[in-house]
This record gives C-alpha cells, structure tokens and sequence, in this order.
C-alpha cells in the first residue's frame, strides 16, 4: 500500500466503508514510510478516531468513535435545515456542548445542542464532504459540496474557523437550480423600477447595490441582470464564486491563484467590448477602481459594496482613496438595500400601531397594521419569508457636482432628496401600511445612522 492508497483508504473509512483488513494494512504502512513520517501522527489520530468500537453498543454518537451515527447526524443537520428553509447552518462548540444554529429568515435560532465529544468527528465529515484538508486544524479553510434533498439540488458552502473552544462551522445553503430573479418579486416598487430602467439602459456607467452582509445584495444584482434588455448586448459577469447560471451571460469565475482578479477580469471584458458587466462585489481599492475605470469607458458596470446606506457608499468609495472626479465621474446610481421579515399569512391579524412606531415611522397615529401571532407554519415567530426595502440615489448633475467638490454628506443628501431619491424609512412606511411587514421589524432593519446623514 502506497502513501496514495493510505489517503484514499482514510476517506473511505471516514465515509463508513469501514473494514479491519483496511485498518491494520494503514497501520503497517504509517509505522514504515518516510514520507508518511510528516504526517504520521494526524493520520494515526484520523484511524484511532474512525476505528470501530469493540464493546457493544459504543456506537452511540456521544461516543464519537463510529463514524456511520457522525455521518447520519450531518445528513440529518443538512436536510433538516433545507426542510426549515435556512440560509445557513452554525456549529459553534463550546466546553460541553456544540451549539446547532439555523438562520432563517435572516435570524439565528437554535435547534439543537450536541455532545462536545462528537466535535471532531463532525467536524472531520464535513471537511471530507466539503473537500477541505482534514488534518488542519489551525487555520481557516473554504470549502463547497452538493447535496440532494426531497428532490431538489442544493450548493453547500462550508467556511471553517478555529477558535479557542475548537473549530467553528458555517455551512451557507443556495439552491443549485437558479430562482426566479424579479424585481417585483423581492419588493421593488413600481415608482423605484421606473427610476432604475434608465439607469439599466445607461451606455456606460456604475451602479451600486449597497448594503450590510445578509441583505440580499447578491439576489437585488441578478434581478438586476434578469432586468436588462440583453438583446443585442454582451453581457457578461465577474463572480466569487459563480452561484448560479445566468441565461445570455458570459460568466466568469475568479480564480486569483491562476491570475484571474476582478481587475484582470473586469479589463479583459472591457477590452473585449462587453457592454455590460457584473462584478458581484467591490471589496478594496483596487476593484472600485477598475470598476469606475470600465464605467468611464463603454461598459455598464453592476457591482455590490458594504455600506449602510446609499450616501453612505460614497462614503466607502472614499476611503478607497480614489479621487474624488473619478467616482464623480463614472457613478451613474447606488441602490440601498435591507431585508425585512414578512408578516405570516397564515396567523396575520390587524392591530393598532403604537405612538412610539408611528413616530418613528412616520406613520397615522391611527393606523391599522399587521402582525403576525405565531404558527406552526412560522414556527411561532410571526414571520415568514422575507421583502427588501429599498433606496435609490440617482446621481445626477447636482449631486455629480457635490460628489466632484468633496461636499458633506448631509449636502450630498439634501441634493439626492431634492432630485426625487425617497428614503428607505419611507419604503418600510409603505410595506408596513400595506401589511407586508411589521413596525417592529421594519424598524429593527433599517439603518440607525442615516438620521444623521
């Protein structure tokens, strides 16, 4: 048995293909191989883990020895978490326990709590799954699976995070096949589609999708995309990683360690005469700038970037130290987002808004709005499913003028407001007096700093 066989025969026996004969052939080989000698005690430690326990009934998952109950258990996170309609999976050990976390509808709940002891072998299962190096343990890793689940295909993505009580698992959940990217659909309203249709048929320019991580960024671009009039135009995309597969797009996956950067991608494309182009997000100097550089030129460019709200996006560009007539220049529109959790149909009754929500919302003291009481379909919350509230800065001479001048940003929001920008506070007002979300909720999302902007 070679060093090659020895690895491949450890997968085997951490997927539950156990065998004795297997055991004891590892066994020989790690006490005489050199180049094994390196690794020989995390491969020891991987066989002593997985190896079958002798005594009857030590094939319990506290036991964490058998691998088959560590197998079934992950199976049973993963499709229980799909069944609840979770965005992603938390494994956050602790001294005794291991906390099980699904986020759904945007909000972390526990579902479970499992014995410390099974930490590892859970831990190791995944990796395999997910293709990660399974004898590293101090240092994070990104990994990705496919699983399948009462018929449907889903993309699992696995980020791995030691800590002080051992190594933190996420697993992000998206459905393989591509969902039905509207505008309508995620909460778009009819006046702000109408805003955003010029900007979509721009020649050249960027436009920005801002918000904090979780706000539906990525779905806000592809509706976006899906929006566009792609007959007679190249579009085509700069992605990391590419989730879904878009139709009359030319998608292109970044792939650093061969050289393909979102600047070399997104120059390549616009030398190719790509007319519009998504890069999925702007995360340093050197993007935002070759993406304000490809919007001066003949490309429209559709990207994402971190910030609480659209003239807070200004804001980060800023920092990027790129000057100021570049972003003046070739920033065409930023649209804010944040989601909000929808009211349950199923347990929804009217009740009376308080003075404090009213207030706050700018809101009828007496209004009549929805909530939710709490389900089984909800699972007691209220809520299910979620809506976007949104916030458009079309940027215009005005604005342009203040941007180029380095003006304050209460300036540059007075001048947004005055050419016809609706702030997100009076979207969420909207959704809550139409009964798609709740005072509170609305509140709860929407960003706490933009009252002093």
């Amino acid at each position: 048995m070679d060093c090659k066989e020895v690895r491949s025969e450890l997968v085997a026996l951490l997927k539950g293909e156990f065998g004795e004969r297997h055991a004891a052939a590892i066994e020989e080989h790690l006490a005489g191989c050199q180049e094994c000698a390196a690794e020989r005690d995390w491969l020891a430690g991987v066989l002593r883990r997985i190896r079958p326990p002798t005594t009857e009934g030590a094939d319990t998952i506290p036991r964490g020895a058998n691998p088959q109950p560590i197998i079934r258990v992950v199976n049973a996170l993963i499709q229980g978490a799909i069944r609840d309609g979770a965005s992603s999976i938390a494994l956050e050990p602790g001294p005794q326990q291991v906390r099980v976390r699904y986020r759904i509808d945007g909000v972390l709940r526990e579902v479970m709590q499992l014995p410390r002891a099974v930490h590892n072998n859970l831990i190791t299962r995944i990796k395999i799954m997910a293709d990660c190096n399974v004898g590293e343990r101090h240092a994070a890793q990104q990994g990705r699976m496919g699983v399948t689940c009462e018929g449907g295909s889903y993309d699992v993505r696995v980020g791995i995070m030691p800590s002080a009580t051992g190594e933190c698992v996420t697993l992000q959940i998206r459905t393989a096949e591509a969902p039905s990217f509207d505008l309508e659909r995620i909460g778009v309203s009819a006046r702000e589609a109408a805003r955003l249709r010029p900007l979509l048929a721009a020649v050249n320019g960027l436009l920005l999708v801002a918000g904090p991580t979780g706000s539906g960024k990525s779905t806000v671009l592809y509706s976006l995309v899906q929006a566009l009039d792609r007959d007679g135009r190249y579009v085509a995309s700069v992605e990391e990683p590419v989730y879904y597969r878009l139709p009359g797009v030319l998608q292109t996956h970044v792939n650093r360690r061969a050289g393909v950067t979102p600047e070399t991608a997104l120059r390549t494309l616009e030398a190719a005469g790509a007319e519009v182009i998504l890069l999925t997000h702007i995360c340093g100097p050197e993007e935002a700038r070759a993406a304000l550089e490809a919007a001066q030129g003949e490309s429209l460019v559709l990207s994402a970037l971190h910030a609480s709200h659209a003239v807070a996006a200004l804001g980060r560009l800023r920092q990027f130290g790129l000057p100021p007539y570049l972003i003046a220049s070739g920033l065409q529109g930023i649209l804010s987002v944040r989601l909000a959790r929808r009211v349950c149909p199923e347990c929804r009754q009217d009740a009376p808004v308080t003075p404090e929500e009213a207030a706050a919302l700018g809101i009828p003291r007496d209004a009549t709005v929805a909530k939710g009481v709490g389900c089984e379909a909800c699972r007691r919350t209220g809520y299910k499913g979620r809506v976007g509230l949104y916030e458009l800065l079309a940027v215009d001479a005005g604005v342009r003028r203040l941007v180029a001048a380095e003006a304050p940003a209460n300036d540059i929001q007075q001048a947004a407001l005055s050419a016809g920008m609706r702030p997100m506070r009076m979207d969420a007002a909207e959704k809550v007096l139409a009964g798609v979300t709740t005072p509170a909720e609305a509140l709860r999302v929407l960003p706490q700093d933009q009252e002093a902007v």
